[in-house]
């Protein structure tokens, strides 16, 4: 009785062995036929529809698949993230039209409103301010972001611009670059009191904008600005020490 189980038990390890060569030969047949399909997949039209500002050369810019490129699976999924990721796009859709091995990839996009105004105020007694000015996150329909505005504080004029490319020249690579200008009325403290000083702060800054992959970035830059202090005609103090004005001159990074 043992030597006919054992018997059984060799014959059905060697049926098992035979399945599992059979399935291995099939799976990689199938798998070699798949890949060898999927590279004769070839990008032939890509169309972009719901882009009424954004460029279509700007969103081709953006993606991954390119005309004439091999299409493979996930690379859609991956460039309706990117076009997401544009700050004048609300939402986007993919979808695969296949005639033989020619490939057509169509866009859907939703725009949302870009060009904003910017209006503040506010203040406390005898100190009241107010901001007047626009900013647009998909100007010229690339993806850039320009703002600009005026502010009057405490009667002193301020203001600031703003200029943002995400994507330098169909690369990884972007820019920031802000100028500023700002005014203020700042006490500064002595012993024998407080002294009123106008001050001002003119600065430059420029950033570099580095991507890695949809979810990730890295800025890193500097700036460099310059604050003037003036002994304001507005004082305390009949005879106000402190120097009547001096300059400082700043890097930052």
């Amino acid at each position: 009785v043992l030597c006919f189980c054992i018997e059984v038990s060799n014959r059905m390890f060697s049926t098992i062995i035979k399945s599992m060569h059979k399935l291995f030969f099939l799976f990689l047949t199938l798998s070699l036929y798949l890949n060898a399909h999927s590279e004769r997949l070839i990008v032939q039209r890509i169309d972009f529809q719901g882009n009424k500002k954004t460029k279509a050369t700007y969103l081709q810019s953006i993606i991954k698949c390119k005309i004439g490129s091999t299409f493979q699976a996930g690379m859609l999924e991956e460039d309706v993230q990117r076009l997401k990721n544009i700050a004048g796009i609300g939402n986007a859709n993919g979808r695969v039209d296949t005639l033989g091995e020619a490939v057509h990839l169509t866009f859907e996009v939703e725009e949302v409103r870009t060009l904003l105004p910017i209006i503040a105020f506010g203040g406390i007694r005898e100190n009241v301010w107010f901001q007047i000015g626009m900013t647009d996150i998909n100007w010229q329909g690339k993806g850039q972001f320009l703002s600009a505005h005026y502010q009057n504080n405490d009667r002193r004029n301020s203001g600031q611009f703003n200029y943002v490319v995400p994507y330098f020249r169909d690369t990884q690579w972007g820019f920031r670059t802000t100028i500023a200008h700002w005014e203020s009325r700042e006490p500064l403290f002595f012993p024998e009191g407080t002294v009123n000083y106008d001050y001002d702060n003119t600065s430059f800054a420029l950033q570099a904008i580095r991507h890695f992959g949809i979810h990730n970035r890295l800025e890193f830059g500097g700036s460099y600005f310059v604050e003037n202090y003036a002994q304001s005609e507005l004082q305390f103090l009949d005879n106000p020490p402190g120097p009547s004005q001096f300059r400082q001159p700043k890097w930052l990074s």
